[in-house]
């Protein structure tokens, strides 16, 4: 029962936080770390393949665009049989290359990646990119807000900057979402445009993420392991839908800067008692 609770209470965490700039993986360290006592490798598998759930909310929310961008690849055509624009048409292959940065640095660097899967290496990285979405807010305010709001405006290069940019996010504790933002938001997307192409972007990186995990431990996977994946993807789908639509909902009124305070706060929280425990 206490091992179900466990898991169901990390599935919340994963669903509700993968899609903001706070790291769903690094909550998830923490509380496995600070709350649990279950084994490091089974985990990890369950905290990333567990993403794929959180996946389906934005699958489900922006299933119209998602359908529309495909017709438009496929059959380049848009609804009602017009042609789709360019702009339509390379919507996709622009995602796909968004994705290649991470997915290469990931392979080369698995093993250092999975090495800093601890607590004091995600509370630095909650407090450096805390600190970097506090100064975006504040460039923000000082330049006025970046108008950029269509997401298929943007371009190869937009792309090819937003995948470098969610390289930062191999750091555990980073966030892929704030990552993927702060690299909408230098190619000037507005705070609402950023957040909505961090959440497109995250679709192919978190089935490659998630895919790549479960290749490497599906034949270890035992019946109920697999349930509990399945049980477990399903709560951080409901989780995710609901923090999607709570996201979207504030971040064009109150900005980034709250969650980069909060990252701050909790990145000194652990630190301290990290230490304190030590």
């Amino acid at each position: 029962m206490a091992d179900s609770l466990h898991l169901f209470a990390l599935a919340v965490i994963e669903g509700f936080t993968e899609f903001l700039p706070v790291s769903s993986t690094g909550h998830m360290i923490l509380y496995d770390e600070f709350f649990s006592g279950s084994g490091e490798a089974a985990g990890l598998t369950y905290m990333v393949v567990i993403q794929a759930g959180a996946m389906l909310a934005v699958l489900h929310i922006y299933f119209a665009e998602l359908w529309k961008w495909t017709k438009a690849f496929v059959m380049a055509r848009q609804e009602g049989g017009r042609p789709a624009t360019p702009a339509q048409r390379s919507f996709l292959p622009k995602l796909a290359l968004s994705v290649l940065p991470f997915g290469l640095v990931g392979f080369v660097f698995r093993d250092n990646i999975k090495a800093a899967f601890h607590a004091d290496s995600v509370a630095w990285a909650l407090i450096v990119g805390g600190l970097i979405l506090i100064a975006d807010e504040l460039v923000r305010k000082r330049k006025g807000n970046n108008n950029r709001v269509d997401v298929e405006s943007w371009t190869w290069k937009d792309a090819l900057v937003v995948g470098v940019f969610q390289c930062a996010a191999l750091w555990p504790g980073f966030s892929r979402s704030a990552a993927a933002i702060l690299g909408a938001r230098w190619v000037r997307f507005s705070p609402e445009g950023a957040a909505h192409l961090s959440f497109l972007v995250g679709l192919p990186t978190l089935v490659g993420t998630a895919g790549y995990e479960m290749v490497g431990t599906w034949s270890e996977l035992s019946p109920d392991g697999v349930t509990n994946l399945l049980w477990g993807s399903a709560v951080a789908w409901i989780s995710a839908f609901v923090s999607v639509k709570w996201f979207l909902s504030i971040v064009g009124k109150g900005g980034l800067a709250g969650f980069g305070i909060y990252r701050c706060i909790l990145g000194v929280g652990i630190l301290f008692l990290t230490r304190l425990g030590g």
